[in-house]
């Protein structure tokens, strides 16, 4: 099997490479599969590729298109080695590096050629060119017409020229058309040139027109230009342009459309429309004016509206809200805005979630949790109890009253009723020898009423359990459990209130019913 097959990003393109083990000498080729899933079903023939080659790249994709492949050998009997395991490629979706490979590409291209030149300059050597024909033709008895006028420094010229030429090498027409009026201050040229080309090698149809207003050192220019050229290599492109220009204080200012299609000598076709400017607007005339549905200032595009089947976004910046086409508040669908809010009326969330407050209308299903504040809950199903402990007290006996008394407060506050239980309180006695019984009265008081009193004659190591209980009142808080004992015990005698323990609750819980 291949070694370390992996699939690797480019741009438009997923790039496949892998290693041979030991001993596949007598690799004949190496057999890629992809397919748009991880299974054997669809899988489709990618590419046979002969040994010892280790890479290949399936390009033409779009940015972010995926697919999974997998790869095997065959030897030179034609044996097949095993699949390896499906591997997930994806194509780049590095907008920085899809746009530095989309400018190079463009940059290379005859229609940047024609967009990026100093038409100020272009026009200037399209002047030259003509003056170079209209000399020519003059010299080789062309057919030349010329109108002329002039009165003082002001000038006004109109030019035409056609020549044919057909040599053993070549066969050319061209025509050439010139307007030119100026003064000494001013100058304004309108030159077009039409020549058709062909040769052995290649045909080449070229039609210039420039418009040019000088007034000082400012300048502004105007270029047509269409230009159809092919080889016998096979190499060719057409390519129309419209640019405007102006020099302004020594500083040239350019916009410009460009219209290509070419062909390489790698037989590579190229389509491409590039547009050049600060600003570049798509206008509706509305009734009111016209409106700006579309356009682009500086490196900022701008759209007031729009509808986008499938979009790859690597950073957005919300300036109201993002929502889907169904949403409605508290219904149906999804909205986030630029505070932070968000509504989703379904919701799956894998992860952590951190939130300052909830509502909860269905059913949560979890594990294990902590919480650092107050629960409340209308209807609990499971034990839910809040617990404390009365603390121990005890006293010796000095042959007087005595009173023994400890209490604990529930905090409470709960939106329904609670139930106070104290199941089991518990006195103990030690009583010296010879001194007899000790009656006792024990008393258990919740929120200041006596629940329990009894009065109880114990002995020398007795003990006396006791309980009660109490509802207490929905928002009741800081209810005081208290249990009080007293009794009189001789000298040397003691007596022991061990801990208590105390339990709240909501009283009739949902699972209880007359």
């Amino acid at each position: 099997m291949p070694v370390g097959f992996k699939a690797d990003p480019l741009v438009f393109g997923i790039q496949l490479s892998w290693n041979f083990p030991d001993g596949a000498e007598d690799t004949l080729k190496t057999e890629i599969q992809y397919n748009d899933k991880n299974t054997e079903d669809g899988a489709m023939l990618l590419s046979d590729i002969p040994y010892p080659q280790r890479s290949f790249q399936q390009m033409g994709l779009k940015a972010g298109q995926s697919f999974f492949y997998r790869a095997r050998l065959v030897d030179k009997t034609g044996n097949q080695g095993d699949w390896i395991e499906w591997v997930l490629g994806e194509s780049s979706t590095d907008v920085d590096w899809i746009a530095d490979e989309v400018k190079k590409g463009i940059e290379e291209s005859d229609a940047f050629k024609e967009i990026d030149k100093n038409l100020v300059d272009s026009n200037a050597q399209l002047q030259s060119a003509a003056d170079a024909a209209i000399q020519n033709a003059l010299a080789n008895d062309a057919d030349v017409r010329r109108w002329m006028v002039q009165n003082g420094d002001r000038k006004a010229e109109i030019t035409e020229t056609r020549q044919v030429i057909a040599t053993e090498s070549e066969a050319r027409a061209t025509a050439v058309d010139k307007l030119n009026s100026k003064t000494d201050q001013t100058e304004a040229d309108l030159t077009t040139l039409r020549e058709t080309v062909a040769t052995d090698i290649e045909a080449i149809s070229t039609q210039v027109t420039g418009l040019t207003s000088t007034v000082g050192e400012n300048t502004a220019a105007i270029q047509l230009r269409g230009q159809t050229i092919f080889d016998q290599n096979g190499v060719g492109s057409a390519v129309y342009s419209i640019g405007t220009g102006i020099t302004y204080k020594g500083k040239y200012y350019a916009a410009g459309l460009s219209v290509g299609a070419e062909v390489n000598a790698a037989g590579t076709v190229s389509t491409r429309i590039l547009a050049s400017a600060d600003q570049f607007a798509v206008l509706n005339p509305a009734t009111n004016g016209y409106t700006l549905p579309f356009f682009v200032q500086d490196s900022q595009t701008f759209i007031v509206s729009a509808m986008i089947q499938d979009a790859s976004i690597t950073n957005a910046k919300i300036g109201s809200y993002i929502q889907s086409s169904n949403y409605v508040a508290g219904k149906t669908g999804w909205r986030i805005d630029k505070n932070g809010s968000a509504e989703f009326s379904g919701v799956t969330v894998r992860g952590t979630i951190y939130a300052s407050g909830g509502e909860f209308t269905g059913t949560i299903n979890g594990n294990d949790g902590y919480f650092k504040g107050t629960i409340y809950a209308e209807k609990i199903v499971g034990d839910v109890t809040a617990a404390g402990v009365i603390p121990s007290k005890s006293i010796t006996g000095n042959n007087r009253d005595f009173e023994i008394s400890s209490q604990i407060i529930y905090t409470g506050g709960m939106n329904y009723p609670m139930y106070i239980s104290v199941p089991s309180g518990q006195v103990t006695t030690y009583l010296t020898a010879g001194s007899g019984d000790i009656t006792l009265r024990c008393r258990i008081l919740i929120n200041g009423v006596t629940k329990y009193d009894v009065y109880k004659i114990m002995r020398s190591r007795d003990s006396w359990s006791f309980a009660a209980g109490a509802v207490i009142n929905a928002g009741a808080v800081n209810s005081v459990i208290k249990i009080i004992v007293n009794g009189k015990a001789s000298a040397g005698s003691k007596v022991t209130l061990t801990e208590t323990a105390v339990f709240a609750f909501k009283a009739n819980a949902t699972q209880f019913h007359s």
